[in-house]
């Protein structure tokens, strides 16, 4: 990192030297250097040049070469992976995985899964990336390599995969245990994901102290790496409010004068890494003015998302098209409450089956309200995503709910039901709240006709 000139300089000096040398040796080294140079194409954010080069090279590769096959398929699939060719990916990653599982095992089969996990989860593929980091783990404990680096960043990948899962408990454990290990290790970049994962698992907690540590980590690190995009993750993530500033082309409108005057100036950076910043700024932004119950912090927040759901959907990510489709929904339920259901109908449905239940958890307050406009079918998907545990149950009240219904229904105020039950407004207003969410109406009276058919109110 820092010395990328120097090293294309070196690989070139290497690549005259070799070609001197006796043919067996010149072919053998020959292929590393094209498996490093793939590598420093990756580096320097051009994975056009890293795929071309890790297939040519391993065109010409010698069977019995598994290390070196395994390198070269790792390049190729992160490659891919950058590009969006999300098939390629996968196809090298279990190419890979086959080259390094094969008796004596190479500990690079860790790695292989790793990034599997990695593209499975990006692409929605939960239940199956969950299944992965699950058998991956068991094969890092069976040959030794439980503490090494490799299986740090695999438990990494699978910390996200559960925060995706809505299991962010378990998460940060994950991601706390993967972190630890990274920092054994001589990779940087990896701890800078590493402490990227674990703030944003702990902002998803409610833990914004300990997501604050964790981003400081992963600025202080990225600092040291002469990776502008890892810089501006890291960036974002210590400041998610003024996460479009960071961002190449944050919006598809013009930004105004105040956005121009607050934004960073823009780091060069490839097409494909510009894409990833691109992503985690909206998404960020989204979830910090949703988190401040300011969605109009930015203009153009809900134009981005739009642009981010679309981009996303067309490449097959469903993940960045599920935060970003739940965040817009989020966004719209006060002024066009009726679009944010039926946006938010179609999310649940495709949410439903993988339990992909994040970014329903997280925006949970401000997708209840949009509960009486969704169809029968998509608010049970929505119900089993939140976790309610009266989803399958005509959404029975507590007491103290049935006891607010009740005095609705004899047409007490607020006030007058506050001072019956010697609680503050606030607390009716929150019960009265509940309600509704859970009989599925939006008003009193739908809640009182709603109660009376499900004998809730005599």
């Amino acid at each position: 990192p820092g010395e990328a000139a120097l090293a294309r300089a070196a690989a070139r000096d290497a690549r005259d030297a070799v070609a001197a040398l006796p043919e067996p040796l010149r072919r053998a080294l020959s292929g590393s250097l094209d498996c490093l140079e793939a590598f420093l194409e990756l580096r320097a954010g051009a994975p056009d040049l890293a795929l071309a080069r890790a297939r040519d090279a391993l065109a010409g590769l010698a069977a019995d070469n598994r290390g070196l096959a395994v390198a070269l398929h790792l390049a190729a699939a992160l490659a891919a992976e950058l590009l969006e060719r999300f098939a390629d990916a996968l196809a090298h990653l279990e190419a890979a995985a086959a080259a390094a599982a094969v008796a004596p095992p190479l500990p690079s089969v860790l790695p292989a899964l790793a990034h599997r996990i990695r593209v499975l989860r990006r692409l929605g593929r939960l239940s199956a990336a969950d299944a992965l980091a699950r058998d991956a783990g068991t094969v890092a404990r069976a040959h030794g390599w439980s503490d090494t680096a490799q299986a740090g960043a695999l438990s990494l990948e699978h910390a996200m995969v559960l925060r995706d899962r809505g299991d962010l408990d378990d998460a940060e454990t994950a991601a706390l245990a993967g972190l630890t290990r990274v920092r054994l290790g001589d990779d940087r970049e990896d701890v800078v994901r590493g402490a990227l994962a674990l703030a944003r698992i702990r902002r998803d907690r409610g833990d914004p102290g300990g997501a604050a540590e964790a981003a400081a980590e992963a600025v202080a690190v990225a600092t040291t790496l002469d990776h502008p995009w890892l810089r501006a993750l890291a960036a974002i993530e210590r400041d998610p409010a003024t996460a479009l500033h960071h961002a190449p082309d944050p919006s598809p409108l013009a930004p105004t004068a105040t956005d121009l005057a607050a934004r960073a100036p823009a780091p060069a950076m490839s097409p494909a890494h510009a894409r990833l910043v691109r992503t985690a700024a909206r998404l960020a932004a989204a979830d910090a003015a949703l988190r401040a119950d300011a969605p109009l912090a930015s203009p153009h927040l809900h134009d981005a998302l739009a642009c981010e759901q679309a981009d996303a959907d067309a490449a097959g990510r469903l993940s960045d098209a599920l935060a970003a489709g739940v965040a817009r929904a989020a966004l719209l339920r006060t002024d066009r409450p009726a679009e944010a259901a039926i946006l938010l109908g179609d999310l649940v449905r495709r949410a439903r089956d993988d339990r992909h239940r994040r970014p329903f958890l997280v925006h949970a307050a401000h997708l209840r309200p949009l509960l009486a406009r969704l169809d029968p079918d998509a608010r049970d998907a929505l119900h089993q995503l939140l976790g309610d545990p009266a989803a399958a149950t005509d959404e029975p009240l507590s007491a103290r709910e049935r006891e607010v219904l009740a005095l609705i229904a004899l047409g007490l105020s607020n006030q007058r039901i506050a001072r019956r039950l010697f609680v503050s407004l606030a607390t009716v207003k929150t019960h009265i709240h509940n309600i509704l969410a859970k009989l599925g109406v939006d008003n009193r009276t739908a809640a009182v006709h709603r109660g009376r058919a499900l004998g809730l109110v005599d």
